[in-house]
């Protein structure tokens, strides 16, 4: 099983998500990937996967009220 692609963490991925998608909620969270190629998916552990649903969730909430949805 392939292992998680934030730097620093050993653990197993079981999520993926896209690249564009997540950079703004690893930069508030102060992670890096380990990746620096043109890769556009990010295999991530459940750990991470929380953490960075949470900020994408926030994101997208004030993103709804902006637009009165």
């Amino acid at each position: 099983m392939p292992t998680c692609q934030i730097e620093s963490c050993t653990n197993e991925s079981n999520r993926t998500m896209g690249k564009s998608r997540i950079t703004e909620a690893l930069k508030e969270e102060k992670l890096e990937l380990s990746v620096r190629s043109k890769v556009t998916k990010i295999k991530i552990c459940k750990e991470h996967y929380r953490r960075i649903k949470k900020h994408i969730k926030k994101k997208d909430k004030i993103e709804r009220l902006r637009w009165g949805i």
